[in-house]
């Protein structure tokens, strides 16, 4: 079942910040038959020796009640214990009312375990005479009670931070060490379970009443906005680029939402969305947890609204939900290939709650806390499968047509509410730098370590250094691009003499396709792309080669279309590099089209994506493709700044093909595995293998290219640098190696360092590979601040002449 999350100004144990509840359990115990034991009647609470039914269990009475006539009698041998769950991080509140009948005693304890009687947390006792006391830490509170009325008691656990607070209908009446024992003397740091028992201090006899139970965790969220702290007219795009950014990344543009106070649910000011906004909440790229995200909605009467998820921040790839809501009441709610129907109501806020849970790929969203839809997350919205992967909201200006845009949004809400947590890659080493012998091999070890909270899934390509590619691209001119969002509609026609294959020719030709069997166009004028993908393993053998031309089928474009090859490099699974290179032609129609580059680009090994841009102006069907079936990476196809892949009705590949001449180099690097997953809190060891079989004396170069789903390091390079020399003379060569002495090591404040050789370079890496200090030296001797770089293991590096060393740095 849905959790319901509500939001809340924490009280003095939780300080001033902004804060969510998730309500794990509550009960008024109005549901159950009066007379009949409580445990028998549900699932949640057992008893000490876990005997339901027995004299340990609690009779439901109404005798006496908080809301509205029943509660739990608790009197001669009862022994109850609800259950916590053994919680080891978080903050949690339990909650509940006692009622201590005139004369009588009570008592109630929280466990360290949820199996009792192991470490008692804390003990509470109520005397008869309206005294009580608290024992907790070693230590007895004494405070005081009214008999015979309804008393709330709220106790709160925060782990992270190790302390306890117990308040008394509004009043904190002690906080201490969570992880102690009652008695005294150090405990666990968990929270095990509440136990409700039968017990009074002294010869007092117990009977009391017990109503209105809440087990609740609190959760900071992620980010939470109301739009308070801006100006009216400011663009939220510009204010807060960590969490907004627009369609096309172009904050203060159009595109960006203003702050207005035309409306707003608290207290003055709000977001609103109309004309051309089409803003990007950015969500993280989360690919385990579960989380929720939560904002408030008007929508005024005759205007209409629309939002959508994405599984990819970077939008346009893939569509994980759409919703709209119409200017008639009616709303539709687009997901898996299915529409949902549901009503609204205009002028007035609705609460709209989305529950997404990537470790069991499920989702639901809510409006005014009644579901409206649950489904499987990782499909899109038009079916088929995607991504479990959460990226992004985009409040767009969007309506069904003759309907006009218009909404407001308020006190946004994101925040993990359970499960696992990102997974997150270290590398041991950062770098690597290393001498061989020539026509010898050699094995390095390269550690991959998953330091979050789920499985981490990585993909290592080698990329040489053969030359600097940015001196060579080209700048393309800019495009005014008319983003189609998701609803730009493809058409297909079959040819009646489809322009069969491509001619021949002696270079390797990178392809997927077929002979050209049929054309694809948009069903409006807009601006598009489509793509063949050359991922680094089938690039990599022709590393040294060069792209010097482009084959592509060119059907019957409209003649005020422009067209231009463009070639990308890499970055991620889904989504292009920097452009390399554009070049526009002038197409032949209904034939094989033959674009040479003006810049031949060369093959390091990355990903190559080859695409085919086309500012298509009326209806036709411009780039040819094949009669199918669809490769992966055949059929890429953009809109807008994403990138996704042709609808599943058009089974086909795009008739583009890659041209590479020359020779390819010497591949001298590798690795085994070459892709892996690890599971949290372990490593894969990676060889790196050198092979100077081939290779004359001299320095080499590469990157080892890690793509992964760590969502803060999804694209991470590993430099390699290889020193040949003749294997007869290492020994003659000392003169020659590079010696360098760091020092103090570990470093608070400065670090020195000296070498025998001229230091051009030295370098501070972390452990992703991230340089956090760079210095020119020109010199043996150099000193180097690290105030203002945090505690941790770096890698100080220095270049010489004579190549790199590296050594480990430790910062205090």
């Amino acid at each position: 079942m849905k959790r319901i999350f509500l939001s809340l100004l924490a009280v003095a144990f939780l300080g001033t910040t902004t804060f969510a509840q998730s309500v794990i359990y509550q009960d008024d115990f109005e549901a159950y038959t009066v007379g009949d034991y409580l445990c028998m009647q549900t699932t949640y609470w057992t008893t000490w020796s876990n005997a339901p039914g027995t004299a340990e269990d609690a009779f439901i009475s109404d005798d006496y009640a908080s809301s509205p006539t029943k509660s739990v009698k608790i009197d001669g041998t009862t022994d109850l214990v609800l259950p916590l769950g053994d919680k080891q991080n978080g903050t949690f509140e339990v909650a509940f009312s006692y009622f201590i009948e005139s004369g009588y005693g009570g008592y109630y304890n929280l466990q360290h375990y949820e199996a009792p009687g192991t470490e008692w947390a804390v003990e509470v006792y109520f005397a008869s005479d309206g005294t009580a006391e608290i024992k907790a830490d070693g230590a007895t509170i004494a405070f005081t009670y009214a008999p015979a009325t309804w008393i709330e008691f709220v106790n709160m656990v925060n782990m992270d931070d190790d302390i306890a607070e117990i308040w008394m209908d509004g009043v904190l009446l002690h906080s201490w060490t969570w992880s102690t024992q009652s008695g005294g003397g150090s405990g666990a740091n968990q929270l095990g379970g509440l136990n409700v028992y039968a017990g009074a201090p002294g010869s007092d006899d117990p009977l009391f009443y017990m109503d209105d139970v809440s087990y609740v965790q609190f959760f900071e969220p992620l980010d939470f906005e109301d739009f308070e702290s801006y100006t009216v007219g400011d663009y939220i795009a510009v204010e807060n680029p960590e969490w907004w950014v627009t369609w096309s990344n172009a904050p203060g543009s159009a595109e960006d939402g203003l702050i207005v106070n035309d409306e707003a649910f608290s207290p003055t000011k709000s977001l609103q969305v109309e004309g051309s906004t089409d803003l990007i909440y950015k969500l993280g790229d989360k690919t385990a947890g579960e989380f929720d995200v939560n904002w408030m909605m008007f929508v005024p009467t005759g205007y209409a609204g629309y939002y959508n998820f994405q599984h990819m921040q970077a939008p346009g790839v893939e569509w994980a939900v759409e919703v709209y809501f119409n200017t008639d009441g009616s709303g539709e709610f687009n997901a898996d290939g299915q529409t949902i129907a549901f009503t609204f109501d205009h002028d007035t806020w609705m609460d709209i709650d989305h529950y997404i849970n990537l470790d069991d790929d499920v989702a639901e969203m809510y409006l005014d806390g009644v579901m409206i839809h649950s489904w499987t997350w990782s499909t899109q919205a038009g079916g088929g499968s995607g991504a479990n992967q959460l990226g992004g909201v985009d409040f767009f200006a969007g309506a069904h047509t003759g309907e006009t845009p218009l909404y407001y949004v308020d006190d946004v809400f994101f925040m993990q509410t359970g499960g696992a947590t990102d997974p997150a890659i270290e590398l041991l080493p950062v770098m690597f730098d290393d001498t061989i012998a020539q026509g010898t091999t050699a094995d390095k070890d390269l550690e991959v370590h998953n330091i979050g909270g789920a499985d981490l899934e990585y993909l290592i390509s080698v990329v040489y250094d053969i030359v600097d590619k940015k001196d060579e691209v080209i700048i393309p001119a800019s495009h005014s691009i008319f983003f189609a969002k998701g609803n730009a509609e493809l058409s297909i026609i079959d040819l009646p003499n489809p322009g069969g294959a491509a001619p021949p020719t002696d270079d390797v030709t990178l392809h997927y396709d077929g002979p050209n069997a049929s054309a694809v166009g948009l069903t409006g004028p807009n601006d598009w792309e489509a793509a063949a993908k050359f991922p680094a393993s089938m690039v990599n053998p022709y590393a040294g080669m060069e792209l010097t031309k482009v084959r592509v089928y060119i059907n019957d474009p409209d003649p005020a279309d422009d067209l231009a090859i463009k070639v990308y490099g890499m970055n991620l699974d889904y989504l292009p590099g920097a452009l390399l290179v554009e070049e526009a032609f002038s197409p032949i129609q209904i034939d094989w089209n033959e674009i040479i580059l003006p810049t031949p680009i060369p093959i390091t090994g990355e990903d190559l994506w080859i695409a085919c841009y086309v500012n298509q102006t009326t209806l036709t069907h411009p780039i040819g493709t094949d009669g199918g079936p669809s490769v992966y990476n055949g059929d890429w196809i953009s809109t807008g700044p994403g990138w996704g892949h042709l609808y599943p009705g058009i089974d086909a590949n795009w008739n583009i093909q890659g041209i590479l001449t020359g020779s390819p180099i010497e591949a001298w690097l590798s690795t085994v595995p070459a892709s892996g997953t690890v599971v949290a809190g372990e490593f894969d060891d990676v060889t790196v293998t050198y092979d100077a079989s081939d290779l004359a004396f001299g320095i080499y170069s590469a990157n080892l290219v890690f793509t992964t789903n760590d969502p803060e390091n999804q694209f991470l390079e590993v430099p390699v640098t290889l020193t040949v020399v003749d294997g007869t003379g290492i020994g003659e060569g000392e003169a020659s190696r590079i010696e360098m002495l760091v020092y103090p090591n570990p470093a608070r404040n400065i670090v020195n360092v000296q070498s025998n050789l001229t230091i051009d370079r030295l370098s501070i890496y972390n452990h992703i590979g991230q340089a956090v200090a760079e210095v020119i030296v020109n010199n043996n001797t150099a000193s180097v601040s690290v105030d203002g770089i945090g505690a941790g293991v770096y890698f100080i590096r220095i270049e010489t002449a004579n190549g790199y060393t590296t050594q480990k740095l430790v910062i205090e």
